[in-house]
């Protein structure tokens, strides 16, 4: 008569230690469902304003420092000022960096230097702009001393 009592109290216990398996499955897919909504509610779309922005402002600051680079290297050609830039990121200080291209000496051209992850976020059009407008000036100063 033990035997049987335990196996009825085994076949008893089995459905709900079944059921429990069920519900932990269920409250985890319900977790995985849930993220997987906020990814794409809430992620998703900060990632494509972020793209689009940075795709925005990187047309409107080509739109102003490439010209702006060319007519600088032209102004100082014009002034008898031959020389190249390179983007420096410490201080104030605009001048010779003691490097020479060929017979050219290359100055800094100073940015605001990169602290932390959001002022990097903040600061990086700025970088972009000054790096466009070094290069427009670069090349354009390239290009008047081959050109003569």
């Amino acid at each position: 008569m033990m035997k049987e009592s335990t196996e009825h109290r085994v076949q008893a216990e089995t459905p709900a230690s079944t059921q429990t398996q069920n519900t932990r499955g269920r409250t985890v897919a319900a977790v995985y469902w849930t993220l997987l909504i906020i990814c794409v509610l809430v992620i998703l779309p900060c990632a494509k304003v972020y793209f689009v922005e940075r795709l925005l402002w990187e047309t409107e600051v080509s739109k102003y420092a490439v010209p702006a680079g060319s007519m600088r290297a032209r102004s100082q050609y014009e002034c008898g000022n031959v020389f190249f830039l390179k983007v420096v990121e410490s201080g104030d200080y605009f001048g010779f960096t003691g490097e020479y291209d060929g017979d050219i000496e290359i100055k800094s051209y100073p940015v605001s230097p990169k602290a932390g992850w959001l002022m990097n976020y903040l600061h990086e059009p700025e970088q972009y702009g000054s790096q466009t407008f070094v290069d427009s000036f670069n090349a354009t100063m390239r290009s008047l001393i081959e050109r003569d």
